[in-house]
């Protein structure tokens, strides 16, 4: 797929292009989009985050993980050891005998480093702000998620375990308008969440009810 389908495929996870006077493709920012009956422009950048660097190997070059299996080598030298293919025992329901497979093993890292690791995306991408086009109104920001290390979080959890002092300062810095975060939970699926409106909103309603009090 082209780069640019493939952006637009994840511009589309969030915008419905069709309530859009324009859509422009671009570079920096990766899309311009002008509303109904609006002159100006706003900008969006795009970005994938993966908890490792090899996973976007393995989604960027077709049949590479085929290729580990069948015994091939590894395409780039960080990837001897993340993506080392070692031997598991699988049972199959109703089977009374384990299989041997073929298996790549990780350690996922907990929750609060992921975060951490999302919070250093942001700020990498904040940091070409200012090297974007002139002139736009605004640029948002789209981060599509592959590292799922957030799929078995109830969404009622989600911000008590997400939002981190970590997080929360990059977002009280970013020059972005908006970020939305693309994930999924396990039983509503994909999902994407504005994450400077709700951290905004947690600082409204802290200051509503301390100012009540």
């Amino acid at each position: 797929m082209r780069r640019k389908d493939r952006e637009r495929a994840i511009l589309e996870l969030v915008y419905d292009l069709d309530h859009f006077a324009a859509v422009w493709e671009s570079e920096k920012p990766d899309f311009k989009l002008r509303h109904q009956n609006e002159e100006e422009f706003f900008g969006v950048e795009i970005t994938e985050f993966y908890l490792f660097e090899s996973d976007a190997r393995i989604k960027s070059i077709p049949g590479y993980l085929s290729e580990l299996f069948a015994g091939g080598k590894p395409r780039h030298r960080d990837d001897v050891d993340s993506l080392k293919v070692t031997k598991a025992r699988l049972r199959r329901a109703g089977e009374s005998e384990d299989e041997l497979i073929d298996v790549i093993k990780r350690e996922l890292p907990e929750v609060p480093a992921c975060v951490r690791m999302i919070a250093a995306a942001i700020e990498q991408k904040d940091q070409k702000l200012m090297s974007y086009e002139s002139g736009l109104n605004h640029v948002n920001l789209i981060m599509l998620d592959h590292g799922h290390r957030l799929m078995t979080l109830s969404p009622e959890y989600f911000y008590s375990f997400f939002f981190t002092p970590d997080l929360c300062a990059t977002l009280a810095r970013t020059g972005f308008r908006e970020i939305f975060f693309v994930t999924v939970f396990k039983e509503q699926g994909r999902v994407y969440i504005p994450l400077k409106l709700l951290y905004l909103l947690s600082h409204f309603y802290m200051f509503y009810w301390a100012s009540e009090g």
